[in-house]
């Protein structure tokens, strides 16, 4: 649903914009003490102070507005932040230069006074946030000041599971047996329900998959391309082959950019003790990546690894410019339609606001035409979507696909050694087919089942070990 899509990117940058304005002005307050107005300056010291903010700023603008190329987002944010934090400290000097004797020694007194109201308030904010976090623990003065301390000597580069895992280290150091045996609990409390949501979000975000995917099979791109098809004859030749390299770019950097999301993803989740949202994890993902070309063409996905490539189709869009427009009453009926029917799917798990109140909103913008400039004509995104059934019992199991026709993939996990027996049972209990049963070790466990010889009809794997049974649903269509 893309004006709904636009519409929470917009307020996401907008929060984050807000949000990037306040980290930088606590970062200015670190590395930038100085509190210039609070002295008597001449109007020479002022020029000069300005000129220093102005190349300052100037300086600041040039970093951020920088590209980067083959560098990871997450180092390329570390990059920035060391910069920004050497120009601050450049342009502290800089000012300490312009002042005087009396007038640096002035500030000195300054900074101390407010970095002990600093630590003051730093101290307060800690106490409440603690208690607050970890109802039935009062921190003392002594244990309060001891924790923010240590806290401050933790390397603020390093890993965040890594830094969790010394804070947790401080607090029970700190803490009396009895406090920490409640933070302990109230974090694994904290830890569930975390994973639980998680857990919720990813399966409300696969239905919805399973529905808009096959959507844009379907309906989208058959249409897209039958459009595509009249701007291709008006394509040079040598835009053509432009455009084939583009499309390997984007591809590579629509995959590239998701590994290293999902990377980040199963990074904060190598703790996880939920292995259902492991499993669920691993679908959407192997989802996402298996179909990756369809994505990245229904949902307007054109971005690269670098800003030149950008640059170039933006080039070859601008060229054919009329040539888009020129069609953008057929494109328009087809995205619009694709809204509507999309509202409809994610409506199921998501509030959606009513098609009356957005769709007139949506715009053949620049954004569109490069998507619909991207796409081949000659392309086949068909694919099946691999729909899956969560089973119920004792094991975390799943199948996919589902329905299905010749094969299916049957995952699920023991906890214990031991003997494992999988069987295919109708709808009455009757045992249609034994899939296996031997002995296995525990662990995750993978098997393909060649189901040509089920009629089509509902059956059910019953996975029977030590542990207890699970039952899982399938059907066969033929």
């Amino acid at each position: 649903m893309k004006t709904s899509r636009y519409f929470r990117s917009l307020l996401s940058a907008f929060i984050l914009i807000l949000f990037s304005q306040a980290v930088f002005a606590q970062s200015w307050n670190n590395y930038n003490p100085l509190h210039i107005n609070e002295l008597e300056l001449s109007t020479e010291q002022k020029s000069q102070l300005r000129e220093i903010d102005k190349n300052h700023s100037a300086k600041i603008q040039e970093i951020y507005s920088t590209p980067y190329e083959g560098e990871a987002h997450k180092e390329h944010s570390k990059n920035i932040k060391e910069q920004v934090k050497l120009l601050q400290i450049e342009k502290e000097d800089a000012q300490k230069v312009v002042l005087t004797a009396d007038q640096i020694a002035q500030f000195d007194g300054y900074i101390l006074e407010k970095k002990a109201d600093q630590i003051g308030n730093n101290l307060a904010r800690q106490k409440n946030r603690f208690e607050s976090d970890y109802l039935g623990v009062f921190l003392t003065p002594q244990q309060n000041r001891s924790i923010y301390d240590k806290t401050n000597l933790i390397d603020n580069n390093i890993e965040w599971n890594l830094r969790k895992e010394k804070i947790r280290e401080i607090y029970e150091e700190v803490l009396t047996e009895e406090q920490y045996a409640i933070v302990v609990q109230i974090d694994k409390e904290k830890k569930e329900a975390r994973e639980e949501k998680t857990l919720n979000d990813i399966k409300k975000g696969l239905a919805v998959a399973e529905g808009l995917m096959p959507l844009a099979e379907e309906f989208t791109l058959p249409k897209m391309l039958i459009l595509r098809n009249k701007l291709e004859a008006k394509i040079s030749t040598e835009d053509k082959r432009a455009l084939e390299d583009l499309r390997a770019l984007r591809k590579i950097s629509f995959e590239e950019t998701l590994s290293e999301g999902l990377e980040e993803i199963e990074t904060e989740l190598e703790n996880v003790d939920n292995p259902e949202l492991l499993r669920y994890l691993g679908f959407t993902k192997d989802l996402v990546l298996d179909n990756a070309d369809l994505i990245s063409n229904a949902w307007a996905f054109s971005f690269f690894a670098t800003d030149e490539n950008s640059k170039r189709l933006n080039k070859l869009a601008d060229k054919y410019q009329n040539e888009i427009d020129a069609l953008e009453e057929e494109l328009l009926f087809v995205i619009k339609e694709t809204a509507k029917k999309g509202a409809v799917i994610a409506s199921s798990e998501y509030p959606v606001p009513p098609v009356a109140l957005w769709i007139d909103e949506i715009k053949l913008d620049k954004e569109i035409k490069r998507l619909f400039l991207l796409l081949d004509p000659a392309g086949d995104f068909s694919f099946d979507i691999e729909s899956f059934e969560v089973g119920e019992g004792q094991h975390v199991a799943a199948v996919f696909p589902n329905p299905a026709n010749r094969n299916q993939t049957l995952e699920f996990n023991t906890q214990q050694d031991g003997k494992v027996t999988i069987e295919i049972i109708d709808e009455s209990g009757k045992v249609v087919k034994v899939v296996s049963s031997e002995n296995r070790m525990k662990g995750n466990q993978k098997m393909e089942v060649n189901i040509q010889d089920l009629n089509s009809q509902i059956y059910f794997y019953r996975i029977s070990s030590d542990e207890g049974m699970t039952l899982i649903k399938f059907s066969v269509v033929k």
